[in-house]
């Protein structure tokens, strides 16, 4: 099992004037025969209000092929309209 974190900053977003910050956690689980599934949840906040806060999310499962390629079947989605 593994969990990890990451946030990300940007000064202009978008080359505009405005910041923003997108932080997500995240985690695996190795499951037997080189399978595995993960998922993420993360959220993305704008310091302007042109821009409309959101969350996002994805789950998926894997499978490694020789300990070098990585098979990766996901679905991503958001809290968007």
């Amino acid at each position: 099992f593994t969990l990890g974190a990451s946030a990300y900053y940007s000064p202009d977003y978008l080359q505009g004037d405005a910041e923003s910050l997108y932080a997500e956690v995240n985690a695996a689980v190795p499951l037997p025969y080189d399978f595995g599934v993960s998922g993420a949840v993360g959220h993305q906040w704008f310091a302007s209000d042109f821009f409309g806060d959101y969350l996002t999310w994805n789950v998926g499962a894997s499978y490694t092929w020789r300990d070098t390629v990585v098979l990766d079947l996901r679905y991503h989605d958001t809290d968007l309209d």
